[in-house]
């Protein structure tokens, strides 16, 4: 007992002596810990500034300032110990919880960090240990005897930790486990771990960033090179690689290579402009076009030119603009192209013709100008629809292409007209061999979806500079020379003559005094050519036909200048003055004793037929002068008809929705079908005088005539029969049962006051004829 006694004495004195030591040993380890925390934190500084190191080097290097102070307060605030944190060209002397870190760019140092830090964590840290530590002394102070070897494990673990944390790998971390399960231990332990864990969201975070800024650079298309001249090192991002389909394990790109991908013409350029740029060393922008491995790409530079020493360094950002610049370039192509074919355009014909014109008038030579127009297109295009219509244009233009010679230039310049440029040209004899190919070429049976038809074409000539030296000129004379030869019956050709400018003239002269005619009241009037019905022996009707008082030539009927205003615009105007017309002599005749039982028709033409207006300006007509509709009878023919049968069937519809009654004229002239016939709804059937004129001496007439009749009375459409000129072709067309004519027989067309006075006379007699 008192050997425990002495003992206890001897631990007493060993304990207290132990405490002193201890005591002074805590303060000691106190402060080592303190250290070791702090050495933490300036090495997570110092490991955050090394991992940015390179990308802020970078930044300096090539003077990015806004986005090297963005990343560089990106760094300040993802860490709490640092207080501020710059960029300076040159080191200084630190102060106390400063750091200068050098930044180098290829081994070269180009400036340093100036890091002023504060050991905050590890002060929360020692703030927050503190109370625990002074407890931890007074009790030991009271319990040393009983706690010796506590105490003595205590601090073995708190080495064991602080052995830890000096030689923690941050890229490695997890999770730093208690060296003890000790209270103490387990907080130090979790306050380590949260420190430790901020730490390594903080290097995440400048990961992620990272690998967005390339993400970035990748969907931009973005990519970088630098070149020094003096030591002829060139340097290129990956991306580089990418963009230009290079790859990076097989070669390397060097300067050489690099001015080699650029297209000849822009490698001239870039590098005469990098001479310029030399001394003043500005930043300039170029796009340059590169071939790579088959692939085209454009790529905008942005190049800066750097002094350094005596070094020149080229410094360039290149952006991938191709799809840019492809764009542009397809915009540019249809400009000047037809999308169709890709031939040249109308824009592109004439800015070459009169390039040509400057280029044969300074060497003394010859040009033509082939007007091409596939006949009947219209017919085609209508009958087997558009999209094979397209093909045959596109066939078309592969045919000129491949028999003419690469000298001479294809355009298409609208629909169906091709122009044809034959350069250095002898005389007309010289073209007649190119002439003779082109018809031959178009000239041929094509078969499209089990479609079979046969095309032709008709070509006009025009000579530069023998027809004309004005370019403008010359291609009307073409286009007039390629009419003449569809007038002439088409699948041939012409050439300009002098006789087609005397027509053109008289075209303009005709056009001009047709359009004053129109603006005054009295130039232009209506003559009637009655209907009669031929059993009742009466006027029912009239059609009304235009004539012209012209100033200088007297009276003048319609083939003296319809045919001119088909040609242009003013048909249509023709036409709405004639329905205008019509429909207020209608009006005057409501209360006209002898005329206010009669009808009126009048012919339109195809243009008027597919003016979007015209159903609108009958209506309103109608509304203005309020006549019976039916009163009035349209006239199309059976060619127009049949050029667009769904579109004709619903005007007819919206004209007989108006009220109005519509005739077909010239029937059994066209190509309609019985079935198209029984679709279209028309009142009045008009047997075309052509079948009249020989039905008493030709069986085929009369049996046309007859067949025309059946069909009318089949269908129950009304029926008038135009070109009566004899008795017995009266009788005949009795004796088949027509009842309405129209005719010389009975009278030409005649002004209105002959024609109230044949009224007069004829309609109140029994007969129009006396034997």
């Amino acid at each position: 007992m008192s050997k425990q006694l002495s003992l206890s004495t001897t631990i007493r004195i060993l304990v207290i002596v132990s405490i002193v030591y201890i005591f002074t040993l805590e303060l000691f380890n106190f402060d080592n810990i303190k250290k070791s925390l702090q050495s933490v934190e300036r090495k997570n500084i110092e490991y955050l500034i090394k991992e940015n190191a390179n990308t802020l080097a970078s930044l300096a290097y090539f003077h990015f300032d806004n986005e090297l102070q963005d990343i560089l307060h990106s760094i300040q605030s993802s860490n709490k110990s640092i207080i501020s944190i710059r960029y300076i060209p040159k080191p200084i002397t630190p102060l106390h919880n400063e750091m200068i870190f050098p930044l180098k760019y290829k081994n070269t140092t180009i400036g340093y960090l100036d890091i002023e830090y504060t050991y905050s964590l590890s002060q929360e840290f020692i703030e927050k240990y503190l109370p625990y530590f002074f407890i931890y002394l007074i009790s030991l102070f009271f319990l040393a005897i009983f706690t010796t070897h506590y105490l003595s494990k205590k601090i073995d673990a708190l080495k064991a930790l602080s052995q830890k944390l000096e030689h923690i790998d941050i890229k490695k971390f997890d999770k730093l486990s208690p060296t003890e399960t000790y209270k103490e231990i387990i907080i130090i332990t979790q306050a380590i771990n949260k420190l430790l864990r901020e730490i390594k969201l903080t290097f995440k975070r400048l990961l992620e960033s990272e690998k967005h800024l390339k993400e970035a650079q990748k969907i931009a298309n973005m990519s970088s090179w630098e070149y020094n001249n003096e030591t002829k090192n060139f340097y290129c991002s990956t991306q580089l690689y990418r963009i230009l389909g290079i790859n990076l394990k097989k070669s390397r790109i060097t300067w050489q290579n690099f001015l080699e991908f650029i297209d000849p013409d822009d490698r001239e350029k870039f590098l005469s402009l990098l001479q310029e740029q030399h001394n003043n060393q500005k930043q300039f922008e170029i796009v340059l076009k590169f071939h790579t491995q088959n692939i085209e790409r454009y790529l905008k530079n942005v190049v800066k030119i750097r002094k350094k020493k005596n070094h020149i360094i080229y410094i360039g950002i290149a952006i991938d603009v191709t799809e840019e610049i492809k764009a542009k370039q397809q915009v540019e192509f249809l400009a000047y192209h037809d999308p169709l074919t890709s031939l040249p355009n109308r824009a592109s014909f004439k800015e070459i013709v009169y390039n040509f014109a400057k280029i044969a008038k300074r060497n003394n030579q010859k040009f033509a100008l082939i007007f091409l127009d596939l006949d009947n297109f219209k017919l085609i295009n209508d009958s087997y629809g558009h999209d094979i219509g397209d093909r045959l244009l596109i066939d078309t233009a592969n045919a000129l292409k491949q028999s003419l010679r690469e000298s001479d230039l294809i355009f298409r310049i609208g629909g169906d007209e091709f122009v044809i440029l034959i350069p250095d040209i002898k005389n007309k004899d010289s073209l007649l061999p190119v002439i003779q190919k082109i018809l031959h070429t178009v000239a041929k049976e094509y078969t499209y979806d089990n479609y079979t038809f046969t095309v032709t074409c008709s070509l006009g000539v025009a000579l530069f500079p023998d027809d004309s030296d004005d370019i403008e000129t010359l291609i009307r004379y073409a286009d007039l020379a390629m009419y003449e030869a569809k007038r002439e019956g088409k699948n041939q050709y012409r050439f300009f003559e002098f006789t087609m400018k005397q027509l053109l003239e008289h075209y303009r002269h005709t056009i001009h005094y047709l359009r004053c005619a129109l603006e005054q009241e009295n130039e232009l009037v209506l003559y009637f050519q009655p209907k009669i019905d031929i059993v009742a022996k009466k006027v029912v009707g009239a059609e009304a036909l235009i004539r012209w008082l012209h100033p200088q030539k007297g009276l003048l009927t319609p083939n003296h200048f319809v045919p001119v205003a088909e040609k242009s615009e003013l048909i249509v105007k023709l036409d709405y003055y004639v329905l205008k017309k019509s429909i207020q002599y209608l009006a005057r005749w409501k209360t006209h004793p002898i005329l206010q039982h009669l009808s009126l028709s009048l012919n339109i033409s195809a243009k008027t037929f597919n003016n979007p207006d015209l159903v609108s300006i009958i209506r309103h007509n109608l509304q203005k002068y309020d006549i019976d509709p039916k009163k009035l009878e349209i006239e199309i023919t059976e060619t127009l008809s049949m050029e667009n049968v769904l579109h004709t069937i619903h005007i007819v519809q919206q004209l007989k929705n108006l009220g109005l009654k519509v005739a077909l004229d010239d029937f059994g002239t066209g190509y309609s079908s019985l079935n198209y016939l029984k679709q279209l709804p028309f009142d009045t059937l008009k047997i075309d005088r052509s079948f009249i004129k020989d039905i008493d001496n030709d069986p085929d007439s009369l049996q046309i005539t007859k067949i025309i009749i059946d069909i009318a009375k089949n269908f129950q459409k009304n029926l008038v029969a135009e070109g009566i000129e004899n008795k017995n072709q009266e009788k005949i067309l009795l004796d088949l049962g027509n009842r309405c004519a129209q005719g010389y027989l009975y009278s030409k067309p005649i002004d209105l006051d002959s024609f109230i006075e044949f009224v007069k006379t004829h309609n109140t007699t029994e007969s129009l004829h006396k034997d």
